[in-house]
């Protein structure tokens, strides 16, 4: 069953597949690392294990944490085929949504402040997010 398989269930199946997750730590380890590349709402990432599940590509098992229920998801035989399928087609064209470009485009139509603070505020930006890479890159070498 591949209907509404979309690259968000793709991905999530490649992280089952490093080992079992619940939707939150899966929403978490998105966020830590896919996140820098494919950002997705939190509410798309809790809904699509269930889909994976109802195509069969993943299994759901109930565990107790302490007094609390839990879902933990693994991939199944046929999610890491659908995987392995996906994974020999031709990628997508990629995208970029990038507002401040956008701002920076359509410059001429404001002052020339409101072009130099929307500059500013990309290059902080992404002096912020260079920041972190190179935090994660620290813990990385540290083996955090």
């Amino acid at each position: 069953m591949t209907a509404n398989r979309t690259t968000t269930s793709y991905a999530l199946l490649g992280l089952l597949g490093l080992r079992p997750w619940t939707t939150y730590e899966l929403t978490k380890q998105v966020q830590r690392s896919l996140g820098w590349f494919w950002p997705r709402a939190e509410r798309k990432l809790y809904e699509e294990p269930k889909r994976l599940v109802e195509a069969g590509w993943a299994s759901a098992s109930r565990q107790m944490t302490g007094a609390r229920p839990r879902t933990v998801y693994s991939v199944t035989r046929a999610g890491r085929r659908a995987l392995q399928r996906w994974l020999g087609e031709p990628p997508a064209p990629p995208t970029l949504e990038f507002e401040g470009v956008v701002k920076v485009f359509f410059a001429d139509g404001g002052t020339l402040q409101q072009l130099r603070d929307t500059l500013r505020v990309v290059a902080e930006t992404s002096d912020a997010r260079r920041a972190e890479l190179d935090a994660k890159a620290v813990e990385n070498d540290r083996g955090d």
